[in-house]
């Protein structure tokens, strides 16, 4: 989750997401969903104690196996995602 206000929304979406490998693992194993929460009150009130941007990872049934609050660089993101393709049970939360 994003919001268009976030300086580190901004700088998440120039340097992780725009990062070639990062965007093929996630296109390879995840469905990713980018979502405003300025846009979507309801997610906006669930998680705004949370933090921006934010990083929620579900499984196939919509529980939650991760999330991280703040920026994460592109080499902790490819970690993350590997580890989450491993054993994602493993995850803090």
């Amino acid at each position: 989750m994003a919001a268009v206000w976030c300086q580190w929304c901004h700088v998440m979406e120039g340097t992780t997401y725009r990062d070639p490998a990062i965007q093929a693992a996630i296109l390879d194993r995840f469905i990713p969903v980018r979502v405003d929460q300025d846009a979507d009150l309801e997610l906006s009130y669930r998680y705004e104690d949370w933090g921006w941007p934010a990083t929620i990872m579900l499984d196939k049934d919509g529980n939650e196996i991760f999330k991280r609050r703040d920026y994460i660089p592109p080499e902790l993101f490819a970690k993350l995602l590997v580890a989450v393709i491993d054993d994602p049970s493993a995850l803090p939360s």
